[in-house]
């Protein structure tokens, strides 16, 4: 009986050191938004250096909104709102989806002619951890 009451202590031991060194190496909480906001400042630094074409190549390429859309809205959005001159994080949120991690990242944003509030969906997927930007609604008074 003594034997079993061991090998039983034995086996609840190295279960739970497993399960601990397992969660070790998981996550805990929320991940971090660190990389979108780099990301994002990349991002605006381009705009900012008035090179639309590095910009355009932060957005996800898809048959639905491929990379030349883009470029033609941020040609347009250049056009209405002028030059940017600075770039404000205001507020973030980051969603856990089973194929990676979304982040919407809101700005406050001054252009020459114009300020705005901009709001970037940013996309990390699992497979590949590659960062894109897939949506941006601009909102000021000035479309």
């Amino acid at each position: 009986m003594r034997n079993r009451q061991r090998n039983s202590f034995s086996f609840q031991y190295i279960a739970t050191l497993a399960c601990v060194l397992a969660l070790a190496g998981c996550q805990i909480g929320p991940p971090s938004s660190g990389a979108a906001e780099r990301v994002a400042s990349e991002y605006y630094q381009a705009i900012k250096a008035q090179d639309l074409a590095g910009a355009v190549m932060f957005y996800q390429d898809t048959n639905v909104q491929p990379r030349e859309q883009w470029l033609q809205q941020l040609e347009d959005q250049r056009e209405k709102l002028g030059d940017l001159q600075s770039y404000e994080l205001v507020e973030t949120t980051v969603n856990t989806v089973f194929s990676g991690v979304r982040y919407i990242l809101r700005y406050k944003t001054r252009y020459t002619q114009a300020t705005a509030t901009e709001t970037l969906i940013m996309f990390e997927s699992v497979s590949d951890s590659k960062m894109v930007i897939q949506g941006l609604t601009l909102r000021s008074r000035a479309l």
